[in-house]
């Protein structure tokens, strides 16, 4: 456990906006009392009679779960993106979940089915990807869910903006009423462009890379 504070730190150094050093600072207090308060867990559990193999099995077993799981994740995604006749870009969609998730301090777990509801209605995996961009910005600027703001880009371009008048985004409700979703999807990145690189620079953003990269740490285990 010595080296687990300096590989957190690193974490949020390499992710983290330069300018955020207030928020690292107090990540990285944190992180030290975790790592003491795992030490002294330890020191319990072997007065106890509990050895460290309980922990890496416990460790081990939540990682085959989280393997199968984005195994199981990977191979839906996978189908969707044949079924819509976009196989030959699965490899290139894999790597932008991968890169998006430390991008904008959003797992995976969120990442591929979001972009999975959109890539169905869309039916083409680069603007599927744009699309997913502009949700996590409106996400971060609204408050809203992505889940949620995915579902009302959707059914909008299934043809009802209604869900997209919920968002609070402020909208004008003839810009939706004409459901020319060029000029509105114009209008939500003119709002809301840039905000979910301004949340994952945060303070909460950096804890949440920390969660992240713990868990993959769990699958790659």
């Amino acid at each position: 456990m010595a080296n687990v504070g300096a590989v957190i730190a690193r974490i949020i150094t390499q992710y983290s906006d330069k300018g955020s050093k207030a928020a690292q600072k107090d990540a990285r207090k944190i992180e030290q009392s975790f790592d003491k308060m795992s030490k002294r867990t330890k020191v319990a559990f072997a007065a106890a009679g509990v050895g460290v193999g309980y922990f890496a099995q416990r460790i081990a077993r939540e990682g085959v779960k989280a393997a199968a799981d984005e195994d199981k994740a990977l191979a839906s995604l996978g189908r969707t993106l044949q079924n819509v006749g976009q196989a030959f870009a699965i490899p290139q969609v894999n790597a932008f979940i991968e890169q998006q998730q430390m991008a904008v301090a959003v797992s995976e777990d969120q990442l591929r089915p979001a972009f999975q509801k959109l890539v169905t209605v869309l039916g083409d995996a680069g603007l599927a990807q744009e699309q997913l961009s502009l949700a996590l910005d409106v996400s971060a600027g609204t408050g809203k869910s992505l889940d949620q703001v995915v579902m009302s880009l959707s059914r909008a371009y299934a043809g009802s903006t209604t869900g997209l008048s919920r968002l609070g985004a402020g909208l004008d409700k003839t810009l939706l009423k004409s459901g020319d979703l060029v000029a509105i999807t114009a209008e939500l990145n003119k709002k809301f462009g840039g905000q979910a690189e301004v949340a994952a620079a945060s303070f909460a953003g950096s804890l949440t890379k920390i969660k992240i990269a713990a868990d993959e740490a769990k699958e790659s285990i």
